[in-house]
């Protein structure tokens, strides 16, 4: 079981039998501590059914999402060059609210309340102590 967040890069709805799946790919990124360095994970999520069917509908490109599934490796080829896909079959997809430059966006500056002013005694009495 895996849990990532990251950015929709790109996705589709595919026929498969008589279901339907929705197949997308995130980029996820992470710190490399012995690099010292971000780096790019793309994942390949996959989300079977009415509920990849339904996403589909409110999903766009640069998304933030979070998914949560089984993962595994699928080899591939790239130019050429023997790589390899992670992939995840999402038992959930949920789209997150967007992030500025991979930070949440700040938050508003609290207004300041206004103080009504203490009501005045007409009791005849001062404040001023002699003492």
């Amino acid at each position: 079981m895996i849990f990532e967040t990251g950015h929709v890069k790109r996705f589709e709805v595919r026929e498969a039998g008589q279901s339907k799946l929705l197949q997308v790919t995130v980029s996820v990124r992470k710190w490399n501590s012995k690099l010292r360095e971000k780096q790019t994970e793309y994942w390949k999520v996959e989300l079977w059914g009415k509920r990849g069917e339904g996403l589909a509908q409110f999903l766009k490109e640069g998304d933030a999402v979070a998914f949560m599934g089984d993962q595994s490796i699928e080899p591939a080829l790239y130019k050429g060059e023997p790589r390899a896909w992670l992939t995840c079959k999402a038992q959930n997809i949920e789209v997150m609210k967007p992030f500025e430059n991979d930070r949440p966006a700040a938050r508003p500056a609290p207004q300041p309340r206004a103080v009504a002013p203490a009501p005045q005694q007409e009791d005849g009495f001062s404040d001023d102590l002699p003492f």
